[in-house]
């Protein structure tokens, strides 16, 4: 997963939160040495990735079921295409 881009400009967000809430942000944000801006926005940003791979998990785990597939079965199968992806670079 990249790192979204956001495209030029850029746009202002207003969002309210609780003043302790903001406390811990700018805490937080000085802690790291970045902006509030740059913490608020790799939060957004983590938040929205971890979502898209939670889809796909999901994904495969509704697939998996499908094919009644168990968690062994998905390990082999990933072991037997790694082995030939190393084969075929040898």
């Amino acid at each position: 997963m990249s790192k979204t881009k956001a495209t030029s400009p850029e746009k202002n967000l207003q969002a309210t939160v609780p003043p302790a809430l903001l406390a811990q942000i700018e805490q937080a944000a000085e802690a790291e040495h970045i902006t509030v801006d740059e913490l608020v926005q790799d939060a957004v940003e983590s938040r929205l990735n971890r979502k898209e791979w939670q889809e796909i998990l999901l994904f495969g785990e509704r697939h998996a079921q499908a094919r009644h597939l168990t968690e062994s079965d998905v390990e082999e199968a990933i072991s037997a295409v790694r082995s030939q992806d190393t084969e075929h670079w040898r």
